[in-house]
């Protein structure tokens, strides 16, 4: 017989999706000539294709709704369907192939772990929204947030929160809550980078470029129409190989403060007037 799992939506609704009803052994442990239940291990069949018919599902289901249903009138232009689904911690899916630990990088804190072998462009876990922060451009200050839960500590928009933080378009970004690391589903904000970006050089930037790319193992991408930040393998990951991703450039240097923005920002102008003279020289261009 089939079993239904509970898919909650954003207009107060239980959708349920139904799915092959699963044995699982509970393990016993003799101990004293007694038997203790042990909880058994939590399933791990969840997959890319699976989760995004999931989300397809919803969303067609709030489409299909008269413009007057009250469940619409929740969103807007910024706290969109789609918005309100990325806010989501979704429970109990089957989705549990990392863990966290201490991380290879020296005082990098902890870091992410695969728990079994993850083969390549396998998901590895989400990205938690546990913080949605708008922009009204791309380079401008925070103007808005939207937060999952009511009554929020505003530790989210710290400096130290958003190092767990990820642009998802060019106005609004999505912060993980450090503090929630207890869901394999939801540990994508856990994975390190692994270099660093510590000076706008040219040079700091090239070493910090080739080392983060060629020694990260995933990358982000969404699930399905941003509805859900998903963290996959860029290259097969042994059991207990810790998980690096690259956060890019722009990542580092939105945190380095205004010197290197100022250095950066040079090199970027030195560059641009090297190509521009090439392609003039070149016939590929023309001075205005």
């Amino acid at each position: 017989m089939p079993t239904t799992l509970p898919w909650a939506s954003p207009g107060g609704q239980h959708f349920y999706f139904v799915c092959p009803r699963r044995s699982l052994a509970l393990a016993t442990v003799l101990h004293n000539s007694e038997s203790t239940s042990v909880t058994p291990p939590r399933p791990d069949d969840l997959t890319s294709l699976e989760l995004k018919s999931r989300y397809v599902d919803v969303l067609q289901y709030f489409l299909n709704l008269p413009t007057t249903d009250p469940q619409l009138q929740k969103f807007n232009e910024q706290y969109t369907l789609e918005i309100s689904l990325l806010l989501q911690r979704l429970p109990s899916l089957n989705l549990n192939r990392c863990y966290v630990s201490t991380s290879n990088i020296l005082k990098a804190g902890k870091g992410l772990f695969s728990s079994r072998d993850i083969s390549v462009n396998e998901l590895i876990t989400l990205f938690p929204a546990d913080a949605v922060l708008f922009r009204p451009s791309e380079n401008s200050e925070i103007s808005s947030v939207i937060y999952p839960r009511a009554s929020p500590s505003n530790y989210l928009t710290s400096d130290a929160a958003r190092a767990y933080e990820i642009r998802a378009s060019s106005i609004h970004s999505i912060v993980g809550d450090p503090e929630l690391r207890e869901d394999a589903a939801y540990l994508g904000h856990i994975a390190n980078d692994a270099s660093i970006l510590t000076s706008g050089s040219d040079k700091s930037r090239l070493e910090y470029s080739e080392l983060s790319v060629n020694n990260s193992n995933s990358y982000f991408e969404w699930i399905h129409e941003k509805c859900c930040m998903g963290l996959y393998a860029v290259k097969d990951i042994k059991k207990f190989e810790e998980v690096y991703v690259s956060y890019g450039e722009e990542y580092w240097v939105s945190r380095g403060g205004e010197e290197i923005r100022r250095i950066v920002k040079e090199g970027d102008l030195r560059k641009k007037k090297i190509k521009k003279k090439k392609e003039v020289k070149e016939g590929k261009g023309f001075r205005k």
